[in-house]
């Protein structure tokens, strides 16, 4: 039996400001008679399984993500990048899907939610809309961007470091990068810091330690 991909898509998906890149597609058996089922797959999931089949490929993603400034995966933003160079993503995840399987496995699985009883139907839409909320809860509980503290210290300690040491830019290519990353081991202990803290105050009953 063969798979095809259709309507190959993406979106971010950042509820605590990671910014990670979900791809979206639909999948069409070559039967007489097609069998349809929706699927999907995180980039990072893609970049595991390009680590064993394409390590060149992942260097260049990681030297594309260190081009680009901020704390967190950016994915969207080293996707724009990257799809500037043309590279095939959809053959990159259909591949995946091929060599391990996963159509066939997410075909059944969809043929068994499909057949399933309604009332078993019914208690399974109830479940995923109890874990949904439940997810909705720690999205609004926990920090709304856990990037966006660190990323703003990082730019205002950079900025007060220039206006001191202006000759920091007339050191070359190798003294910039070295400077981008110079306070990145402060910052995330500053960070972890600030998380207990918040944690600790607004939960002062529960004994719980936020990483």
């Amino acid at each position: 039996m063969k798979f095809t991909i259709e309507n190959f898509r993406w979106s971010k998906s950042d509820p605590f400001g990671d910014d990670a890149v979900v791809f979206d597609f639909d999948v069409k058996t070559d039967e007489e008679m097609p069998y349809e089922f929706p699927g999907f797959i995180q980039f990072s999931t893609l970049r595991q399984f390009l680590n064993e089949t394409n390590p060149e490929l992942v260097e260049y993603i990681a030297k594309v993500r260190s081009n680009i400034i901020g704390w967190g995966p950016k994915e969207s933003l080293v996707l724009n990048e990257l799809l500037g160079d043309e590279i095939d993503f959809e053959k990159l995840v259909y591949d995946l899907f091929e060599r391990k399987g996963w159509f066939e496995s997410e075909m059944e699985r969809w043929k068994k939610l499909r057949s399933m009883p309604k009332e078993d139907h019914k208690q399974a839409v109830q479940f995923v809309e109890k874990i949904e909320k439940l997810a909705e809860q720690a999205k609004m509980d926990g920090p709304k961007n856990k990037y966006e503290f660190i990323e703003s210290v990082d730019k205002a300690a950079h900025e007060i470091a220039l206006r001191i040491y202006p000759e920091i830019l007339d050191w070359g290519e190798e003294a910039a990068k070295e400077f981008t990353h110079l306070f990145q081991r402060e910052l995330m202990g500053m960070d972890e810091k600030l998380d207990n803290f918040v944690w600790k105050h607004k939960h002062p009953d529960e004994n719980k330690k936020i990483f």
